[in-house]
């Protein structure tokens, strides 16, 4: 079961109806709720992209350093 938050106030709207507001803020904007694994797919994928440009630009810095 996907877990969906509300994107004002991020409670967890899992269960509720589609059309039902956010308990906790009183959103009803429908277009607004977002998935949790979604954003945590694009924080993963972000981070594994960075992580992976930090190590060959490390990679990089001691070839160049190593070469006489």
């Amino acid at each position: 079961m996907r877990t969906i938050i509300c994107a004002n106030c991020e409670y967890d709207l899992t269960g509720l109806p589609n059309d039902a507001p956010c308990p906790e803020c009183a959103s009803t904007l429908r277009e607004e709720r977002r998935t949790l694994d979604q954003h945590r797919r694009l924080v993963v994928a972000l981070v594994v992209v960075l992580t992976l440009a930090f190590l060959a630009s490390i990679a990089w810095l001691l070839l160049v350093l190593t070469i006489p």
